[in-house]
């Protein structure tokens, strides 16, 4: 260390951190910034998820039409507004408009069988009869 000299880069005391005893890189360090590019990752689309989260709970509440209908159709319009920033559809926005198309048609399966069922004047007789042979006294 008696001849060590600061602007002497050539000397065997100033050895590059970056290489191992035998003088080779690192094999996980890159010659510019001493590792390896990450990457890119790709972002995520929150509508995209939205859109999915809101269909699936409008296909389970699809017999409960004032919940299913606004949860369908925003489900359907994030999916669209999701693809119009992305510039294409990808899986959960296509799985969101998917399932939010078929909460719509699920929501009207339902509601004109209820329609039809009640509109059964066969239903309407059984049910009054019902009604007047279990109906309950007030209680005094």
């Amino acid at each position: 260390m008696d001849n060590y000299d600061p602007n002497n880069w050539n000397d065997n005391n100033n050895t590059n951190q970056n290489q191992n005893i035998n003088g080779n890189q690192h094999p996980n360090q890159n010659y510019f910034n001493n590792y390896y590019p990450v990457p890119p990752t790709k972002p995520k689309d929150k509508l995209a998820t939205f859109s999915l989260i809101l269909a699936i709970a409008g296909c389970v509440t699809s017999i409960v039409y004032y919940i299913s209908l606004p949860c369908t159709i925003s489900a359907i319009v994030l999916a669209i507004l999701s693809r119009s920033r992305i510039g294409r559809f990808e899986g959960k926005a296509i799985a969101g408009l998917c399932l939010g198309i078929s909460g719509i048609v699920l929501m009207l399966f339902f509601f004109v069988m209820m329609l039809s069922i009640l509109h059964d004047p066969s239903l309407i007789n059984y049910m009054q009869e019902y009604m007047s042979v279990y109906a309950v006294e007030p209680r005094a």
